[in-house]
């Protein structure tokens, strides 16, 4: 059924069965969008325009705009600012992905998520606010963002997801939540000037290469509820000098350490049972472990290559 454009949906009969399939999408002005007739809610699905500062509308011909949609503005070579207004809850996946040129954005202060890879290779991102109203950022949101110096982390986000700022190559000193409980894959590698990461009391589990190849990152300090951190979480920080493990873990993962450069003396607390496969390998300064009661075995492959530590492992008294 049509009436006036509007209609969303054709019904069409398949051996009984009734299908409803899309049509159209509606334009106004420089934006294709989709509406939900139920909520009166719009999704800006396309930018049809060529302006470099685009502010997007609040409403569309009646509908509030809540979405802006998956590859809205994708690969945009001209946008440097977006405005967003009040009534925008959700940017879904890719919608500003490799928008070279942009500078400045302003969020809604009522966003909840950002979508996967939302500004992923926005390379003329140099500063970015989020508003303290969002929730969720999923997978890559920032993923290589080159030239991003300075973000704040809103106190609501619990998790930060896969590669979430991965080969953010200049962000220079993040402030983690104090509501954070898990650091997923990737999220800071190769984010090369953080010289310092302070993680806070709630974080449970560190993922796999969380922190790895972050070039000039000297001190960790890490809090006791942290149960879980997996392997080559830390691989890679070349000028790694210092770092205190949490005293809930009760293994050492595979290459935890592997190329840590700079890495002196490190203490492995109580409980620990195992070190992992090349978890030290290649930590040509390491002169120190000090070693749990705990502690079962230890493989020669786990320090591989660490010429200074052959008479100076110790156990810990019990």
């Amino acid at each position: 059924m049509l009436n006036n454009g509007f209609s969303r949906f054709i019904l069409i009969i398949l051996g009984g069965v009734s299908l409803a399939l899309p049509t159209f999408s509606l334009t106004n002005g420089d934006f294709e969008y989709s509406v939900n007739n139920d909520t009166k809610t719009a999704t800006i699905t396309k930018y049809l325009g060529e302006n470099t500062v685009v502010n997007i509308p609040e409403v569309l011909d009646g509908f509030s705009v809540t979405s802006i949609g998956q590859y809205a503005f994708k690969n945009n070579p001209i946008l440097t600012d977006v405005t967003f207004p009040g009534s925008v809850t959700v940017i879904e996946e890719e919608a500003f992905y490799e928008c070279i040129e942009l500078k400045n954005i302003k969020f809604s202060e009522n966003l909840v998520r950002l979508g996967k890879k939302s500004f992923a290779k926005c390379s003329g991102l140099i500063k970015v606010v989020l508003p303290e109203s969002l929730m969720t950022m999923d997978d890559e949101v920032f993923w290589r963002c080159d030239n991003l110096e300075e973000i704040n982390i809103p106190k609501n986000i619990t998790v930060l997801n896969r590669g979430v700022f991965y080969h953010c190559l200049n962000l220079k000193e993040i402030i983690l939540p104090e509501n954070l409980t898990s650091i997923g894959f990737g999220t800071f590698s190769e984010c090369n000037s953080i010289t310092k990461i302070d993680i806070p009391e709630k974080v449970v589990t560190i993922g796999y290469a969380a922190f790895a190849s972050c070039a000039k990152l000297k001190e960790v300090n890490m809090q006791n509820n942290v149960k879980e951190i997996s392997a080559f979480a830390f691989g890679n920080c070349k000028y790694l000098e210092k770092i205190s493990l949490s005293n809930s873990i009760t293994k050492i993962p595979d290459r935890l350490f592997e190329m840590c450069e700079s890495l002196v003396t490190v203490t492995i607390p109580e409980g620990v049972t195992s070190i992992g496969y090349d978890a030290f390998r290649g930590c040509t300064s390491l002169t120190s472990v000090s070693l749990p009661s705990t502690i079962k075995s230890i493989k020669d492959d786990d320090f591989l290559n660490v010429k200074a530590l052959k008479t100076s492992l110790f156990r810990q008294p019990v």
